[in-house]
């Protein structure tokens, strides 16, 4: 097995994972795939099922005995031990590595640390002068294309999907899950990375920009948290035409952080509870949250950039 680095933690994988950094020591998580196929697996009593707008079944998600299992339909399980530090997986045939790779990078670790470690978010996140911000919203909603356009701008990027969040410091501190995007190819053509970009998966169009193993190990430690932008749904705010930047506090901020928040079994109640909590934690900090508004177009990024810097820089009132 080969030594990676996900987040702050030690991964020892018998698939080579090139989107991570390597790194040595002992291992805190190990990943196995296994020649055993998925569809040899009794079906349980799904705990929870994740859907599209459509009702079709993404994720599920299932107990067995201690255990957890996670299911991808028509892709893959991924059988997780009762202390989250062993993960095997069991594959449907015919599906490419590098999928199996995207399920375990994207969703299942995210999942798992955020269950049996600190909340994992799903936000992107660059290092500003003035310190860190995070870019909160679901997929297709920009979190990516803002993170790689402000590294285009000389900027570092952190990461642009999953931020683990310790809210117990003051100030609060964030980790990216490793460095690199995914994006779709208007994003990637706009932001002249389409040349570099790879496969993210076999049933996906996004591609994948990965940094070199050089670069990647210069990845920064734990850094604080500054501010958090929570971005609108573009489908709904197709005729915005300004920037628009508004302060959000309190449960609103609370709310919004649940939601994008990464869940392995939402029907465990004392975890979901603690996490409620460290999320309350990190909206009462000296983290500032705002709502970000913005027109759809590449051509306005540096006009997004200017509003959220200044957003970052303004001392909280």
């Amino acid at each position: 097995m080969s030594s990676y680095r996900i987040f702050d933690l030690c991964l020892k994988s018998m698939l080579p994972l090139a989107e991570l950094p390597q790194q040595g020591g002992e291992a805190d998580l190990t990943f196995e795939l296994v020649t055993e196929r998925a569809t040899t697996l009794p079906r349980p009593n799904w705990t929870h099922q994740w859907r599209l707008p459509n009702g079709q079944v993404t994720l599920a998600h299932a107990r067995e005995a201690d255990n957890h299992r996670l299911s991808f339909p028509r892709l893959a399980d991924f059988q997780i031990s009762a202390d989250g530090r062993k993960i095997r997986c069991l594959r449907c045939p015919g599906v490419a590595e590098s999928s199996i790779r995207h399920l375990l990078l994207d969703q299942v670790l995210p999942r798992i640390v955020s269950h049996f470690r600190h909340s994992v978010l799903h936000a992107s996140a660059v290092r500003l002068p003035t310190g860190v911000v995070a870019f909160l919203g679901n997929t297709g909603w920009g979190k990516s294309t803002l993170g790689l356009s402000f590294e285009k701008g000389g900027h570092t990027l952190l990461g642009d999907d999953a931020l683990l969040v310790d809210s117990r410091g003051r100030p609060p501190t964030v980790v990216a899950s490793y460095p690199g995007c995914r994006l779709w190819d208007d994003s990637l053509g706009a932001l002249g990375e389409a040349q570099e970009a790879l496969e993210v998966s076999h049933y996906s169009t996004k591609r994948r920009v990965v940094p070199s193993q050089d670069d990647m190990s210069r990845w920064p430690q734990p850094e604080h948290l500054q501010a958090v932008f929570l971005l609108n749904d573009p489908t709904k705010g197709e005729g915005q035409r300004e920037v628009e930047v508004e302060g959000v506090r309190g449960v609103r901020a609370v709310m919004a952080l649940v939601e994008h928040c990464f869940h392995l079994d939402v029907k465990d109640r004392r975890r979901m509870a603690s996490q409620f909590d460290e999320l309350s934690s990190l909206v009462s900090s000296s983290c500032r949250f705002y709502h970000l508004r913005y027109p759809r177009d590449h051509q306005r990024l540096h006009e997004v950039h200017a509003a959220i810097v200044e957003a970052a820089r303004t001392p909280p009132t």
